[in-house]
């Protein structure tokens, strides 16, 4: 089973790698959209792996001259690609006496 929190950190990873660039709008707005399936309490991986494709397709100049980027993107589609099923640690809140 995968934690989705190992995916999140995961994502988290390969933001702090992507912006020490300057990237265009529409990079911008596929970074995000990745971003925000990926925070969904349990994400849809089919939708997930389409959104880092079209972000690794605008991202692949930089790929190929940034190993860390490119290790942070596998790591992410490595997680992306499992059959295995995601589970969400569920926090109990404590109330106040």
């Amino acid at each position: 089973m995968i934690n989705v929190s190992d995916i999140q950190h995961a994502y988290v990873q390969l933001y702090k790698a992507a912006r020490t660039y300057i990237w265009n709008y529409s990079t911008g707005v596929k970074l995000a959209e990745l971003e925000v399936e990926l925070f969904n309490r349990f994400p849809d991986l089919a939708a997930a792996r389409h959104k880092l494709s079209l972000l690794k397709a605008d991202m692949l100049d930089i790929l190929r001259s940034d190993d860390y980027l490119q290790q942070c993107v596998e790591t992410l589609e490595d997680l992306l690609d499992t059959d295995e099923e995601l589970y969400s640690k569920i926090t109990q809140l404590k109330g106040v006496d």
